[in-house]
């Protein structure tokens, strides 16, 4: 199989493996994942978050079948991940499970990102989650 997407600037990422390597389909769509966000960050379109002044930007963390995105909560942000996850379903063929997935804003969100936000997903916040 092969997995590919090009845009106006060249191919973003691809990822080929054989029919024989079906258990390492996973892990190939983790890496190729990685590399889109990787890509996206390096493009200036989406921002990650850092712990301190000066140190690198952090904008993804992949677990085992799980995926935490930390960016900057703004609109032009949510609407370049909202990019990056469609071409990673088409890519891929998986689906993001929107029923597990949650958004969790930091305290010093504004109720008003806070809103917009939720609402450009199309989504409502994990009742037991709170501002962090």
């Amino acid at each position: 199989m092969f997995f590919s997407h090009k845009n106006s600037a060249g191919t973003v990422f691809s990822v080929s493996f054989s029919k024989n390597s079906a258990s390492r389909t996973g892990p190939i769509c983790a890496e190729g994942f990685s590399a889109l966000l990787n890509d996206t960050e390096a493009r200036g379109r989406i921002q990650g978050v850092s712990i301190c002044v000066g140190a690198p930007s952090i904008t993804h963390l992949l677990f085992a079948d799980d995926s935490l995105l930390l960016l900057k909560a703004n609109e032009e942000n949510a609407a370049h991940l909202r990019h990056v996850l469609q071409i990673y379903e088409t890519c891929s063929g998986q689906k993001i499970n929107k029923e597990k997935s949650s958004i969790v804003f930091s305290k010093n969100t504004t109720a008003q990102v806070d809103r917009n936000l939720c609402k450009l997903w199309s989504s409502h916040r994990n009742l037991g989650m709170k501002n962090i």
